[in-house]
């Protein structure tokens, strides 16, 4: 029998995948949970709670501050045998107490693990019953490891956030749509004319005004930039892109000056990045929302689209690369009906001039992307940008329109051709890293993105290997850089050639090697 698996790259098409296992070898994401906690560290003074057993919050927090090479304070209900058996509700009410008495948090943001969702545990009635101090918060959200990947904890997460910390719109009168502002046609003649289909349309739910106040109290010049799974730099890369165009930008979450700051010794001192508490309750007075990193931001999406009604909602995929980046810029345009800003005119150029200097080094280049399926997408869309050939994407557990996306981003990138033949593109979702090393055993490439975990899959392949996406626990303050926007796009490139002709080097001889590689 053929298996797709072992085909060549040319045979490869998109939806063929090897037969899956029962077992899932060394999994490609962390768990819900895990996503959960970090969007919780993005508002201001929150302190996440983990309801589940002492070794399930151990891990996820090492895996954070391997990341970002620092201590992360983060409690746990302490689950045992007896909760388990009669429930863990007085755990919850304890591990509550203790936090806002040792930690004094404003917001506490109490997540599920496997065991506590096991156990069936009336959540939303346990949170109903604390006793949370007056001028405080408390913050639930079910994230059962064993279903999803940490995108979709962490969307999970930021869905809670909007869905119970958000005040209403007021109701005294009838809800009414703010009258559309045109986009100019002017606004970017030569330089936004790509529309990316991985950037979806337009909510139908009702238009805005940049700069109006309806009688609801919706704001046509106020914007909810929820930025998916990223570090702090690219939180900064994303909110260049777009808050220019808009008064008023809330970013949730906000994780900066949060994990890139060094941390307090007092436990009750917290960083001072984080969304405010007052921020997020204005979240439903926005005029527009911009989700950026489809399967991390879905669920924060639809929790918007309940909190505001008439707002318009953009989805797109994360800005790697300059036709996703491009594909935000104009959502942003079209949206507000501001010109774009010269400053990001001229990153775009540079950008472009950059790829169109590396196209002989890097064309025809072939990469293997192992990451999230976020990250994927973008990656995808970027090699294309720079004339390589994304051969294998390998992506744990995904949405089921994934593959669509991916298709749709490549297309996009490579001039909006037929999606069914754009490149020859082995997907495998979902994966292990088993799955990984069987590909690459059959197949060749000349380079790997994916995070640290990579580097002996790399290894072993005899190819180099660039860090992008999380966890990246090998290299030191691999954080403080972004691979997002157009100078990320630069950045990324850099990376990417400087691999490439480190390998392309490192079988020469001391004498052979050259001293320049131009003019």
């Amino acid at each position: 029998m053929d298996d797709p698996a072992r085909r060549t790259s040319d045979e490869c098409t998109f939806g063929d995948r090897p037969d899956r296992r029962d077992l899932t070898i060394d999994p490609l994401n962390p768990c819900m949970s895990l996503g959960a906690m970090y969007a919780a560290f993005g508002i201001h003074r929150a302190m996440p709670l983990s309801h589940g057993a002492s070794g399930c919050v151990r891990f996820q927090r090492m895996e954070i501050a391997r990341h970002f090479q620092r201590v992360l304070h983060v409690p746990s209900t302490m689950l045992d045998d007896r909760a388990a058996m009669y429930g863990g509700e007085d755990n919850v009410r304890e591990a509550v107490a203790n936090v806002f008495r040792l930690y004094d948090p404003e917001t506490i943001v109490l997540f599920t693990t496997c065991l506590s969702e096991t156990i069936g545990d009336d959540m939303q009635g346990i949170v109903d019953r604390l006793d949370v101090p007056e001028g405080k918060r408390a913050v639930w959200v079910s994230t059962p490891s064993y279903t999803g990947s940490h995108l979709a904890g962490y969307g999970a997460c930021v869905a809670a956030m909007i869905g119970q910390l958000a005040r209403p719109l007021r109701q005294e009168a009838p809800l009414s749509r703010l009258d559309a502002h045109p986009a100019r046609s002017d606004a970017w003649l030569s330089q936004s004319e790509v529309h990316s289909p991985c950037s979806e349309t337009w909510s139908d739910r009702g238009d805005a005004d940049s700069g109006g106040v309806n009688t609801c109290g919706l704001r046509g010049d106020r914007a909810l930039l929820v930025p998916g799974w990223c570090d702090p730099a690219d939180v900064e890369a994303i909110e260049e892109l777009v808050a220019p165009f808009f008064a008023d930008t809330i970013m949730l979450p906000d994780i900066r000056d949060v994990y890139d700051v060094r941390p307090s010794d007092a436990a009750d001192i917290y960083p001072p990045g984080g969304t405010p508490l007052r921020r997020i309750e204005e979240v439903a007075s926005c005029g527009f929302g911009l989700f950026i990193g489809i399967e991390a931001t879905e669920a924060a999406a639809r929790a918007f689209e309940e909190a505001s009604p008439l707002a318009r909602i953009v989805r797109s995929a994360l800005p790697i690369g300059v036709t996703a980046s491009d594909a935000i810029v104009r959502a942003a345009h079209e949206m507000s009906g501001r010109v774009v800003p010269d400053r990001i005119a001229e990153q775009r150029r540079r950008a472009v001039e950059a790829l169109m200097s590396q196209a002989d080094l890097l064309y025809g280049k072939r990469a293997m992307v192992i990451c999230d399926a976020d990250a994927a997408c973008g990656l995808a869309g970027f090699l294309v940008d720079a004339g390589m050939v994304p051969a294998c994407v390998v992506a744990g557990d995904t949405a089921s329109d994934f593959e669509e996306r991916l298709q749709g981003c490549i297309a996009s990138a490579s001039g909006e051709r037929s999606a069914a033949n754009v490149l020859p593109c082995a997907v495998l979702v979902p994966s292990d890293w088993l799955d990984a090393e069987e590909w690459l055993a059959a197949h060749s490439v000349d380079i790997i993105l994916g995070d640290s975990r990579n580097k002996r899959l790399a290894a072993r392949a005899g190819v180099p290997l660039v860090r992008v996406g999380f966890p990246n626990a090998d290299r030191s303050l691999s954080f403080i850089d972004s691979y997002m926007g157009y100078r990320g796009t630069i950045r990324l490139l850099r990376d990417i050639a400087g691999a490439l002709i480190e390998a392309e080097e490192a079988s020469l001889e001391p004498h052979e090697l050259p001293i320049a590689r131009y003019f």
